[in-house]
Formats: C-alpha cells, sequence, structure tokens
C-alpha cells in the first residue's frame, strides 16, 4: 500500500504540494541553507533499511557490529537538513508496513527499484525545503509553486 503524504501538482512547470503546511523547525538559518543530511539504504538479507545520517559509513559501520550477516549499501542521496525526515518518511510509504522499525520486507524489490524511491524522495525533500522556505506559508498552502 502506498500512502501519498503530499498530492503533488505541477503548476508552470515546476512541481509543488497541495495543502502544504511547513513544520517548525529549530534549526539557525546557517544549518538550514548549508547542512545537509543523508537518507539511505542499506540490504540485509531479504530485509532493507531506510533511514537517515549524517555519516553513512559511520551509521552502517554500527549497524554492521551487532549483525551477525553481511549488509550491503544500496545507496544514498544528500537531502537538505530541513527535508530530511519529510524524504525519509515519503521512502518509508513507499515501501509497506515495516517489519521492525526502519527495516522492510526486500522481497521482490530490486536495488535498482529501491535507489529509485530514493532518487524521488530526494526530489520531494528538495521542493518541500523550498516551500518550507517560502516567504509566505500561507502562500503555498494556496498552491504556489517554485
Amino acid at each position: 500500500m502506498r500512502i501519498n503524504l503530499f498530492e503533488e501538482q505541477v503548476i508552470d512547470g515546476k512541481m509543488t504540494f497541495l495543502n502544504f503546511t511547513p513544520a517548525t523547525t529549530f534549526y539557525s538559518k546557517d544549518q538550514l541553507r548549508y547542512e545537509r543530511r543523508y537518507i539511505y539504504a542499506f540490504r540485509c538479507d531479504r530485509f532493507i533499511k531506510i533511514g537517515q545520517s549524517i555519516d553513512v559509513a559511520k551509521r552502517m559501520e554500527a549497524l554492521q557490529r551487532s549483525n551477525p550477516f553481511e549488509i550491503q549499501h544500496i545507496g544514498k542521496r544528500r537531502v537538505p537538513i530541513r527535508a530530511v525526515t519529510y524524504a525519509e518518511a515519503w521512502a518509508h510509504s513507499q515501501m509497506g508496513t515495516p517489519i521492525r522499525g526502519e527495516w522492510f520486507d526486500g522481497n521482490g524489490k530490486s536495488d535498482s527499484e529501491i535507489r529509485q524511491i530514493l532518487g524521488e524522495a530526494f526530489k520531494r525533500g528538495r521542493v518541500y525545503d523550498r516551500l518550507c522556505s517560502h516567504p509566505t506559508p500561507s502562500a503555498c498552502v494556496q498552491g504556489g509553486a517554485l
């Protein structure tokens, strides 16, 4: 089952979300302008983990230390800090019901399909970030395009 967190629409050739309400953030202006986080996907046996991290290699190493099975890196995308939680949640929504936490049943999903999900989550994250930085949030709710 796929959940569409926001209904997207193209206005004047630019993607936007209908009924968008920006989330409250606790980041400084410099963090919002310069910091990025990663959404990533790992495969372990038949399971897929989609998460977020500042350092994907360290995250994978930490998971590998406590796991008897080999973890393989599928992909990662760098996302603006304000949008990383949204992008991760959207990617989760495309994977179905989690087995536990951020781990999903990966049977039937190729690494290529997982990378496509990360790519789409990245694109949606960029739109989300731009809408959050819109000077008047009410314009976003009214369908303002970027």
